[in-house]
């Protein structure tokens, strides 16, 4: 969708939705605020605490580096491991068992 709609056409396909998985970025926040379970590939830019999503349907999925949190917006380390050390399988599980729980 990204290009294709403006931020109420966002909302609206947000809103219908079962889910999202996502980065930490806007679409994110929207979601939980619509109360969409929404999982998030945290890259470690900002500090979780204080820029997470809000929201009991909110899961961060997240990689610790010693580099993080670091504030940049592209990643002088090569592999980028704060994204890339995110195991797939326990981001495909924690989904499959999120979108059970919910609607």
């Amino acid at each position: 969708m990204t290009g294709k709609t403006d931020l109420l056409g966002l909302v609206e396909v947000i809103g219908s939705s079962r889910g999202l998985l996502t980065n930490d970025s806007g679409p994110a926040h929207l979601a939980a605020a619509l109360e969409r379970p929404v999982f998030v590939l945290w890259s470690g830019t900002a500090v979780a605490s204080r820029w997470r999503p809000l929201g009991s349907r909110v899961t961060l999925f997240e990689h610790p580096t010693d580099c993080a949190p670091c504030a940049l917006t592209r990643c002088p380390v090569l592999g980028h491991p704060c994204l890339a050390k995110i195991e797939s399988a326990r981001v495909a599980r924690e989904i499959l068992l999120g979108m059970d729980a919910g609607d």
